[in-house]
């Protein structure tokens, strides 16, 4: 590190005794003691000055403003929109688990391998196909909201809810790509902790109760497409919610 370029002496004419001149300022330098040594020549002072002055440039004084890191910024949840994704969730486990066709399973984590990833980092987050195995639990794993098993018909899904506002931009995409992996090994996973061996199909969802079904991607499942998803009956909150107000008024 070099040290900055010093101009004057501690002699100079018009600088305080004391002091040193540098660009753009003056610097207290404490020269006491040097000053006390009488067997010292001034262009020995002068260099002890200057030294001092290096270590107080260089050592002391504070950090510039430029090192310091820029303020992060916050990102705001919609707590409401939160609740809101957290009864959704209740409300659907609970019709999928009384249509006496599903089992469901909540908050699971799936083991991810090495070739997931890859394969989900070549598509950009496009829709692949196939199946690869599942990894070993004590490696990387992908934790999925929600996994329903239709085991008469051989098919297993994977589910994560985000309703508008209730996660990040940033977060959403992450939840995006991790869905991507797990549906590479899903069904693998499925066959190896449970009984339901005869999976033949995997498929992967994000729920978003506030989505725009015109609007949606492929990975996206809305309010309205619930029921029409997994061929069962369901009224979204508010729909329950309105049921239930009119239910009592009568």
């Amino acid at each position: 590190m070099k040290s900055p370029a010093l101009t004057g002496r501690h002699d100079d004419p018009g600088s305080p005794r004391g002091h040193l001149r540098v660009p753009g300022k003056w610097l207290d330098v404490a020269v006491s003691d040097l000053q006390g040594n009488e067997e010292m020549t001034p262009s020995a002072l002068a260099a002890g000055v200057a030294m001092n002055a290096r270590i107080h440039q260089i050592v002391v004084a504070p950090p510039s403003v430029d090192t310091v890191p820029a303020t992060r910024r916050r990102v705001r949840i919609d707590a409401r929109a939160a609740r809101r994704n957290d009864l959704l969730r209740a409300q659907l486990a609970q019709a999928l688990r009384g249509s006496g066709r599903y089992a469901v399973r909540q908050n699971v984590r799936v083991p991810l391998t090495a070739e997931s990833r890859r394969r989900v980092h070549r598509a950009k987050g496009a829709y692949i196909g196939g199946s690869l195995p599942c990894g070993d639990d004590a490696g990387e794993s992908a934790l999925v909201d929600m996994v329903v098993i239709d085991a008469c018909n051989g098919w297993v899904g994977g589910y994560a809810f985000c309703w508008g506002g209730s996660h990040s931009a940033r977060a959403r995409r992450r939840i995006a790509g991790e869905l991507r992996a797990v549906e590479l090994v899903l069904r693998a996973h499925v066959a190896r902790s449970s009984a339901s061996k005869d999976i033949a199909t995997a498929t992967v969802g994000i729920i978003d109760g506030a989505a725009d079904n015109s609007e949606s991607d492929d990975l996206t499942i809305s309010l309205d497409e619930i029921a029409d998803h997994f061929d069962i009956r369901f009224l979204s909150p508010a729909d329950s919610a309105s049921s239930r107000r009119a239910g009592a008024k009568r």
